[in-house]
This record gives structure tokens, sequence and C-alpha cells, in this order.
């Protein structure tokens, strides 16, 4: 083996360790850059998946209140039919008592 001098001996060093380095920084920036990926797909998920919650919510209210509104009209007319009955009945009675 070749016999190396004290510089020559560190320059490897220095050379490796800038290296290693690199190496480790670029692995360190790709595993950022898939975090904010993974980041970024999740964001987009969790709105439209919000967006979804939303339309599914107004339409379940906008159904509670129409059902709310047909059992108002139909007691509304239960009770005019109620009120024309009462009306007829008590028609008829003063017809008869007469």
């Amino acid at each position: 083996m070749k016999n190396i001098t004290y510089q020559e001996l560190v320059a490897q060093n220095r050379a490796r360790h800038e290296a290693e380095r690199r190496k480790a920084r670029k692995a360190m920036m790709l595993k950022t850059l898939i975090n904010l990926i993974v980041v970024f797909i999740i964001g987009v998920a969790s709105y439209f998946g919000y967006s979804i919650w939303q339309e599914r919510k107004i339409d379940a209210e906008r159904k509670e209140a129409e059902r709310r509104r047909l059992l108002a009209e139909q007691s509304a007319r239960e009770r005019e039919d109620k009120r024309k009955m009462e009306e007829a009945l008590k028609a008829k009675r003063e017809q008869d008592s007469q």
C-alpha cells in the first residue's frame, strides 16, 4: 500500500464527510418533499371531504325543513277539516232542532 501524507488523509476524510453530508442533505430534502406532498394531498382530500359533508348537512337540513313544512300543512288541513266537520254538525243540529 502506498504511504499517504497527513494532508492527503485529511483531504480524503473531508471529501468523504462532504459526500456523506451531501447524501444526508439530499435524503432529508427528499423526505421533506415527500412529507409536503403528503400534507398537500391530505389537505386537498380534507377540503373535498369537508365540502361534501357540508353539502350533505345542508341537504339534510333542507329535507328536514321540507318535512316540517309538510307536517305543518297536513296539521293545518286536518284542523280545517275538523272545523268544517264541526260546523257542519252544528248546522245539522240546528236544523234538526228547528
